[in-house]
C-alpha cells in the first residue's frame, strides 16, 4: 500500500505525526490540491453548504474522473433536493392539513415531522 501523504498533508494518515513545514502552493496551481478525496466525500455532506462544496468538486479537473468523489457528491447534491422537497413540499402540505383537520394528510404530517 502506497503512502498517500502529500507535500501539503500537516499529519501522516498512518501515525499522526505532524510533518515538516512545507511551502504554499505555488500561484496558478489548482487551489484543490490540498484537498483529499476523503475530505471532499466527506465535505459533500456538510448541512446546509455542502452542496455548494459537492457543485465544486463536480466540476473540478482534479475530482472529475475520481469515482468515489463523483459518488459521494451528486448523493450530497440529491440529498439537499430531498431536503428542498421537504421544506418547501411536504411542509406546507401539513400546515394546511392542520389548518382544515382534514384526516387524510395525516400521512403527510408524519412524514414532515420524521424528515424535519
Amino acid at each position: 500500500m502506497r503512502n498517500p501523504v502529500t507535500a501539503y498533508d500537516q499529519f501522516c494518515w498512518r501515525c499522526g505525526l505532524r510533518q515538516p513545514a512545507t511551502a504554499v502552493p505555488p500561484i496558478g496551481q489548482d487551489p484543490l490540491t490540498g484537498v483529499s478525496a476523503r475530505t471532499a466525500s466527506v465535505l459533500s455532506y456538510v448541512p446546509g453548504i455542502g452542496w455548494i462544496a459537492c457543485i465544486i468538486w463536480l466540476a473540478s479537473d482534479r475530482f472529475r474522473q475520481n469515482r468515489t468523489v463523483r459518488f459521494h457528491a451528486f448523493q450530497g447534491l440529491y440529498l439537499f433536493v430531498a431536503w428542498l422537497m421537504n421544506a418547501w413540499v411536504v411542509r406546507p402540505l401539513c400546515y394546511l392539513s392542520l389548518m382544515y383537520h382534514s384526516t387524510r394528510w395525516w400521512t403527510l404530517r408524519c412524514l414532515s415531522w420524521l424528515f424535519s
